[in-house]
C-alpha cells in the first residue's frame, strides 16, 4: 500500500462522523415528523414504520462510522 494514501483515508474516515451523526439526527426528526403526520392513520403508520427503518439503518451506519473514525486516528 502507498502510505501517501493512508492518511488521505484516515481522515476522510473521521471527517465523515460528523456528516453520518447528522444524518441520524435527520433520520430520528423525519421518524417524528411521520408520527405526527396528518395523514390518514394508514399512511400515518406506513410512514412511521419506513421512517423508523431508516432510522435504525442511520444508527448502525453511525455506529460503523464511529468505529472506523476512532480505528483512522489511532493508526
Amino acid at each position: 500500500m502507498n502510505s501517501d494514501k493512508e492518511p488521505t483515508l484516515n481522515w476522510f474516515l473521521i471527517d465523515q462522523e460528523i456528516p453520518v451523526r447528522e444524518m441520524v439526527e435527520l433520520a430520528t426528526a423525519n421518524w417524528m415528523a411521520a408520527l405526527s403526520s396528518g395523514a390518514n392513520q394508514n399512511h400515518r403508520d406506513d410512514l412511521a414504520i419506513l421512517a423508523h427503518q431508516i432510522l435504525e439503518h442511520a444508527i448502525e451506519t453511525q455506529e460503523c462510522w464511529t468505529i472506523a473514525s476512532r480505528c483512522a486516528a489511532l493508526a
